[in-house]
Order: C-alpha cells, then structure tokens, then sequence
C-alpha cells in the first residue's frame, strides 16, 4: 500500500471544480489541494478497513469518483486489483476514460449497475449518500447487489460536526434521522441537495442490509472534524426499499426525526423565497436604473 504513485495527469478545471469549494482550479494552488485532499481521503480509507486488508486480486468500486480525487492515489494498487470509478457526469467519465483507463476502468452510474451479482470485494463512496434523497435505499440495496458475500462498504455522511453550518441551527441527534435540505441546488451547478445522517437512524435503517463495523458521527478526514464514515459488511439478506425505510414503531425518535424534516424543509423554503425576493428587487432596480440611461441618452441627442 506504500508503493510510489506514479504520476497522473490533472483533469482540466471546469471538471476539478465540481467537487465543491477550492481554491482556483486553475493554479497550481489549486491542483494541490485537489491531489493532496484526494491522497488524505485514500489513507483514511485504508485506516478504516481491517489491519490485514489487502487489495491485491480484490475488485473495488469508487461511487461516484468525481474527477478521481482519490481513485488517481489508488494507480498502485490497480497494477493487481480491478478498479472501477462511475459518476453521473458524463463529461468527467469521458475523461477518465480517456486518461486513467488502463489501468482503471469506468462507467457512467446508471441503475441497475452493469456489473453482475456479487462482483465487487469493496464499495466506497464518498460525499455521494451526501446528496441522494428520495431514491436511497435504492442505491444502497444496489450496491449491495453488486457486493460479494461479506463485501464491505464504506460511505461518508454528513454527522453532527456539519449540521449546524448546513442547516443555519442547532439540531439535536435525537431528533434527526435522515433530513434532506436545498432541494432547489441542481446538479448542473452544485452538488445537488444535502442530506444530514443521524448514527441511529443509520445503524436502524442501513443495518436491516449491513452489518455495522465502523460508525463515526465525524472525523473521517480530520479527528471530530467533517464528514462521519461507516464501514459496513454486507449481510445475507434480501431486503427490500420498503423494508429499509420502515420507521422502527418502537423508537421515538423515528417520528420526531419526520416532523424536524417538515420543519427544516419550512425554513429553507423561507430562506430561499426571501432571496429570491431580495434578486427580484435588485432586477427591479436594474431595470429602472437602465431605463433611465436610456432616457438620459436620448435626450442627449
């Protein structure tokens, strides 16, 4: 796993942009935030997965790689593993495909995948269950499907150490599940909507199709710090949608995490019609600004 990184050419930087906030893509700043983040999300990787892990001979699933932030680390390992990236951006898979295939191999994320049952020995995805919302357990039961016997499956989420800053309020962890916010962020322009995870509604809902290893409500890059992590193996159970969103009856915090999604769906929607307010006034005085323009110029002459 220490074996020398060969080097790996940039992707150009309207594609290094979309994994989110960083500085200029186009500097050299830029590309090293890019290279040295995705080296930090590979060794965080590996520091999750069991001390006798090894990758040779395994087959691995990046979901939704982005530009490959951290697959480009994983080059190394591909020289006797099966490396696999897929994203929704078809733009970026061209690339991919066009500049670290061999030895990586890609595809653009479609459901059902075009792998078969049982072909990957691990899945990873990070920043992806981050922003998938209605359609979840869909997902999660597709990556099982792809998943070998005892497969495992590592996923970022954003856990308490995020809720504040995205949801502009305190929550409190008992009365969180799954919240969905920013429903109006397209994927064309942004990373789509945010999704928050509480530990307890993970461990009731993802456990119904995994076995919970690893659970960490922050630190996956940085100690108490971002994105929360799971690791999880996969069980021999065939669960369905319904089965994996059933609120547990028993447990009080399934109804109080339902009624703070309505309450954070409110304020958002509030949020975003008073912006879209305060832009219509602006467009107003604008226009009233040109016209005037207009008018001063005609009289000139």
């Amino acid at each position: 796993m220490r074996a020398e990184e060969p080097t790996v050419p940039f992707p150009p930087p309207n594609l290094l942009s979309r994994i989110g906030p960083t500085p200029d893509p186009r500097t050299e700043e830029g590309r090293e935030f890019f290279e040295s983040t995705g080296r930090d999300r590979k060794r965080a990787i590996i520091d999750l997965l069991p001390d006798d892990y090894s990758f040779e001979g395994k087959r691995v699933l990046d979901f939704g790689c982005g530009a490959g932030r951290v697959l480009r680390h994983f080059v190394p390992e591909a020289s006797t593993a099966e490396f696999w990236g897929c994203d929704l951006h078809a733009p970026t898979v061209d690339w991919l495909s066009e500049n670290l295939s061999p030895p990586m191999r890609f595809f653009v994320n479609e459901r059902p995948l075009p792998q078969p049952d049982g072909y990957f020995d691990l899945v990873y995805g990070l920043s992806v269950f981050t922003h998938i919302t209605y359609d979840w357990s869909d997902w999660l039961l597709e990556l099982h499907r792809v998943l070998k016997p005892d497969g495992l499956l590592l996923a970022t989420f954003m856990g308490q150490a995020t809720w504040e800053r995205a949801a502009q309020r305190e929550l409190d962890e008992d009365e969180l599940g799954m919240a969905v916010l920013g429903l109006h962020r397209g994927l064309d322009d942004t990373s789509g909507p945010i999704v928050l995870h509480s530990p307890w509604w993970l461990r009731t809902h993802w456990g119904r199709a995994f076995d919970i290893l690893t659970l960490r409500s922050a630190g996956f890059v940085q100690a108490a710090m971002g994105h929360g992590v799971i690791l999880a193996r996969k069980r021999d159970v065939d669960p369905s949608t319904d089965d994996l969103e059933r609120p547990d009856p028993d447990d009080p915090r399934e109804l109080a995490a339902q009624r703070l999604q309505i309450m954070l769906l409110e304020e958002n929607a509030a949020r975003l019609g008073i912006q879209m307010r305060r832009q219509r006034d602006r467009i107003t005085k604008l226009s009233l600004a040109l016209q005037r323009i207009r008018g001063e110029g005609d009289k000139d002459a």
